[in-house]
């Protein structure tokens, strides 16, 4: 779900504004927010252009004679979107009407400062899903984007992704092939300001040396034969967006310097033009080759590599971190299930004993069409080793130790009792707290780190980990 405010404000009211924009950031800190300044001889035509700007928290901040055009504009923002929350900073004396409308509204009072409306907004936490807050906000981008794990060197790395995705800094994603720098690419673009505009993903070693300045700036009419047409290349499609380069040390070395401007200065000439473009881009760069070793062979341009390394992210290959394959088999398990129609399997724990142990040289990738391909061929309720079609031995089988064996049922008990509780409450998390007999925190925080989340909007289905 999006997480977006909508603040309408007077002129007069702009310090109001200000506080609620500061304020809603704060509680919410991946909010996106739109602020749109009431014009004093706001008409029909106003509303009609408001009209496609409903967010799922709506807050008006204007003086007692806007209250009919504040009440029209509502009805048309809840008619595109019903479920949204509406706040309004007011008079006591407009209290009074207001409170005489249809609907809910959460009202504010006077010229409210920074705490009035943090109280007001913060509850919202638990009256309200539809928001991440705080400790929410920590997983709940990381399960939309498919970034599954919970060991500790892998969240080092997936937890700077949203800082990153706030600057406009070079990014180069490294890790081994399967290790997941797709993903993360698209999280940078999605969690980031440019998560509207297009997401372009340029795989380098599939473009032909001799094409590559052609595909990237595009050409002018007449720029070589058969160009009869001006057209665009991938620079101008990613305009106000990211451009992923992927593979990037497949870049030859004769483009390598073309492309140096594009990096530094977010400029670049088509083919055939004698003028420069300006481009609107994030780029970002992935790369399982060592490049450092790739310049000394004379491979790279030196220049180029400091430009793309703005910021480096590097990924942990899958044997790093082998506590994050029964949390990882246990997602793909679910995505076919899901996919398929099917129930779901289950992954016994000499399965799981030989998931943990194989070798995975093909990385995250591997596990998941290991998972997909005994999913498909297993006629039984579970997974079976032979199923895998891994390379087995004995070692592979044995029975885990005692310790391990134990945190492991304890873990599914867990799993099992909170999202059976969370259900029974309608995902109150309060309520559930309560009948568990745990501090609403600590049960918040068990929730988080077994990577429980609110069902999918209209699946039936759990978000992130079964």
């Amino acid at each position: 779900m999006a997480n977006t405010l909508s603040l309408f404000y007077d002129k007069s009211c702009s310090d109001t504004a200000g506080n609620v924009s500061s304020v809603a950031r704060s509680l919410y800190p991946h909010i996106q927010t739109a602020k749109s300044e009431i014009p004093p001889g706001a008409t029909e035509s106003f509303l009609d252009s408001m009209h496609g700007r409903p967010g799922d928290l709506i807050v008006f901040a204007c003086e007692p004679r806007r209250l009919l055009l504040i009440k029209q504009l509502i009805g048309r923002l809840r008619s595109a979107s019903p479920n949204s929350a509406v706040v309004i900073a007011c008079t006591a004396t407009s209290q009074v009407e207001i409170q005489k409308w249809e609907g809910q509204f959460r009202l504010i009072s006077g010229s409210p400062g920074r705490e009035a409306i943090r109280r007001v907004l913060r509850e919202f936490i638990e009256s309200a899903p539809f928001l991440p807050t705080g400790e929410q906000a920590e997983t709940a981008w990381r399960v939309r984007a498919n970034l599954i794990g919970s060991n500790p060197g892998f969240l080092r790395i997936v937890n700077r992704i949203p800082k990153a995705a706030a600057l406009l800094t070079p990014v180069l994603i490294t890790g081994e092939s399967g290790t997941g720098k797709e993903l993360v690419a698209r999280a940078l673009h999605y969690v980031g300001p440019r998560k509207n505009g297009p997401f372009v993903a340029v795989q380098c070693a599939a473009v032909p040396p001799g094409l590559f300045e052609n595909e990237l700036f595009g050409h002018e009419a007449g720029a070589y034969t058969g160009a009869d047409h001006s057209r665009g290349g991938l620079a101008l499609e990613a305009n106000r967006g990211t451009l992923f380069l992927d593979e990037v040390e497949s870049l030859p070395m004769d483009f390598q310097a073309k492309i140096l401007r594009l990096v530094e200065m977010r400029e670049y000439r088509p083919v055939g033009s004698s003028k420069e473009v300006r481009a609107d881009i994030r780029i970002v760069s992935a790369t399982n080759a060592n490049l450092e070793d790739l310049i000394n062979a004379g491979k790279f341009r030196e220049d180029l590599y400091y430009r793309i390394m703005g910021m480096n992210l590097d990924l942990p290959p899958l044997r790093e971190r082998r506590d994050d394959i029964p949390e990882l088999a246990r997602f793909f398990i679910n995505k076919c299930a899901q996919e398929s129609g099917q129930n779901r399997k289950l992954i016994p724990g000499p399965t799981l004993a030989a998931l943990t142990s194989a070798e995975w040289r093909g990385n995250v990738r591997e596990l998941a069409h290991v998972v997909a391909r005994a999913f498909q061929y297993c006629e039984g309720p579970a997974l079976t080793v032979e199923s895998l079609g891994l390379p087995i031995s004995r070692s592979t089988l044995a029975i885990p130790a005692f310790k391990r064996a134990k945190a492991e049922l304890l873990e599914r008990f867990e799993r099992e009792y909170m999202t059976h509780i969370l259900l029974a409450t309608d995902w109150n998390i309060s309520e559930a707290a309560r009948k568990a007999e745990v501090a609403r925190p600590a049960f918040w925080r068990k929730m988080r780190d077994l990577g429980i989340a609110k069902p999918a909007s209209g699946t039936g289905q759990l978000e992130g980990i079964a």
